[in-house]
């Protein structure tokens, strides 16, 4: 299933879709080692791969290609250039500059994976073994991983559908602009004692559609009474 997943979703040249990267090759024949760098990691991803394949274009396009064009050469991005040096605050300058992103707990995560990338492509591509047979990367990775940190506004749970909300308002408030007493599933499920406390009947405004009362009877003195 893993696989035919992937052929389905690799089809075309979609870039929010295609997992090849297909899109990369008309920016030069230069950027095809990036192309296939990244192709290679995205399919070794078992989870979220729509996301890390957002990671991916921005880093692609909006990072490597449209701002630090020299880095078509893979060794640049590790050891810099002319004085330039790849950073996380650049990446992030440039992915909010050139986005519509925020910065949240979204940008944080498409640099998060942007940083697994590169993690990866050191690993696999750039690395030596030491005499203990444990193999190092021969160069360290410029970005840092971020912090995800999610304000008071945002949930890490689902919305709930607009549909279910408004059958919800309508199941506890029947009527626009109406009043507390046509509330009347809420008062259904008042079924504890606490939840109605008894009152003189000088205190119950029957005229008043806001004021809500019922109506029981109770043994007093071996009789029973009207209460409200």
């Amino acid at each position: 299933m893993k696989n035919i997943n992937r052929q389905i979703i690799s089809k075309g040249n979609n870039r929010g879709t295609d997992l090849s990267l297909q899109w990369v090759i008309a920016y030069g024949e230069h950027w095809e080692a990036w192309r296939q760098l990244g192709e290679e990691w995205l399919n070794l991803q078992d989870s979220a791969v729509d996301h890390k394949l957002t990671a991916i274009c921005i880093f692609i396009e909006l990072y490597l290609i449209k701002s630090v064009p020299w880095t078509s050469d893979i060794l640049t991005l590790f050891i810099g250039k002319n004085g330039w040096h790849a950073s996380s605050n650049e990446l992030k300058k440039i992915i909010l500059d050139k986005t519509k992103r925020s910065d949240n707990a979204d940008t944080a995560t498409v640099m998060n994976n942007i940083y697994k990338f590169i993690e990866w492509v050191l690993e696999s591509h750039f690395n030596e073994k030491l005499e203990s047979g444990k193999s190092v990367s021969i160069y360290n990775n410029p970005f840092e991983k971020r912090k995800v940190k999610r304000a008071h506004s945002e949930t890490v749970y689902n919305p709930l559908p607009y549909r279910y909300i408004c059958d919800l308002r309508n199941i506890l408030c029947p009527k626009t602009r109406g009043n507390f007493s046509d509330w009347k599933w809420a008062q259904s499920q008042t079924k504890y004692p606490g939840q109605w406390f008894e009152v003189d009947e000088q205190y119950v405004d029957m005229n008043d559609k806001d004021c809500v009362w019922r109506v029981k009877q109770n043994l007093r003195d071996g009789k029973y009474i009207k209460t409200y």
